[in-house]
C-alpha cells in the first residue's frame, strides 16, 4: 500500500486535516470563483448515506460542521446572499440619503432664488421648499410641485397656483387674496388662518381631501361641494388630473354622464 493511500485513511486530528488532506489527498483549495476551499474531515473517511465523503470549510472565518460538499456549498451560498443583501441595503440607504441631501440642497438653492425675486415658477420642482413668510405676490406656479412646501405666512396675493400640486403644503396664515386655485391639488394641505381665502376660490380647486380649513369654510365646503372632500386618487395621475372617461379632466370629478 502506497504512502498516499495510507495517509488518506489515517484518522487525523481536526487541526491537521486541513493542511494534510489538502496537500496529500488533493481535496483542499477547490475554490471556483467565490466558492470556499473544501477540506476532507479527518474523522469521516467513511462515506455518508449518499456515498460522498464529508468535508468542512470556513465561512466568515468560522469553521463549519462536517457535511457533504453540496450542503457546504449551499450553506456558503446562503451566507453570501445574506452578506450581499446587507451590503445592498446599506448601499440603498446611502444612495437615498445622498439623494435626499441633493434634493434639500436644490430646494434651498431654489428658495434663495425665489426670495430674491424669481416669479416664473411654472412646472418647477419645489417639493419641500421652505418659503415661510416669503413675498410670492404675483408669482406663477402653474403645475408646480409644491408637495410639503412650507408656505406659512407667505404672501401669495394674486399668485397663479393653477394645477399646482400642494399636497400636505403648509399654507397657514398665508395671504391668498386673488390667488388662482383652479385645479390646485390641496389634499391634506393646511389652510387654517389663510387671509383672503374664499369658498369661491376653493370651488375651483381640484380637491380638498383631508385639507384643514377654518371651521366656517369647512362647513361651507361640506355643504356646497362635498365631492371636493372625497378621495380623488382614482382621477389623479402624476401632478395632473386624468382625462379618462370616469373623470372630468378639469376638476377630477366623476363624469355625470358616466354615472347614468
Amino acid at each position: 500500500m502506497g504512502m498516499r493511500t495510507i495517509l488518506c485513511k489515517m484518522r487525523l486530528t481536526a487541526l491537521t486535516v486541513g493542511a494534510a488532506m489538502a496537500a496529500v489527498c488533493g481535496i483542499g483549495s477547490r475554490a471556483v470563483g467565490e466558492k470556499p476551499a473544501l477540506y476532507l474531515c479527518a474523522d469521516s473517511l467513511a462515506k455518508d448515506a449518499a456515498g460522498a465523503k464529508k468535508v468542512y470549510g470556513y465561512i466568515d472565518g468560522k469553521r463549519t460542521e462536517c457535511m457533504s460538499e453540496y450542503e457546504l456549498l449551499s450553506l456558503y451560498t446562503q451566507a453570501q446572499f445574506e452578506k450581499d443583501s446587507v451590503a445592498r441595503r446599506q448601499q440603498r440607504a446611502e444612495s437615498e440619503a445622498k439623494a435626499k441631501a441633493n434634493t434639500a440642497a436644490a430646494a434651498d438653492s431654489m428658495a434663495a432664488q425665489i426670495r430674491a425675486g424669481k416669479k416664473d415658477l411654472d412646472l418647477a420642482d419645489l417639493m419641500g421648499v421652505n418659503l415661510e413668510n416669503a413675498d410670492l405676490s404675483g408669482a406663477s406656479f402653474v403645475s408646480a410641485d409644491l408637495r410639503r412646501a412650507n408656505l406659512a405666512g407667505a404672501d401669495l396675493t394674486n399668485a397663479n397656483l393653477e394645477s399646482a400640486y400642494l399636497r400636505r403644503a403648509d399654507l397657514r396664515a398665508a395671504k391668498l387674496a386673488g390667488a388662482n386655485l383652479t385645479g390646485a391639488y390641496l389634499a391634506e394641505a393646511d389652510l387654517r388662518g389663510a387671509a383672503g381665502l374664499t369658498i369661491e376660490s376653493l370651488k375651483a380647486a381640484a380637491t380638498l381631501y383631508k385639507a384643514k380649513l377654518d371651521a366656517a369654510l369647512m362647513e361651507q365646503a361640506a355643504e356646497e361641494m362635498p365631492e371636493k372632500l372625497k378621495d380623488p386618487s382614482k382621477c389623479w395621475e402624476g401632478n395632473r388630473w386624468s382625462d379618462n372617461d370616469d373623470c372630468n379632466p378639469k376638476h377630477g370629478l366623476e363624469n355625470p354622464e358616466k354615472a347614468k
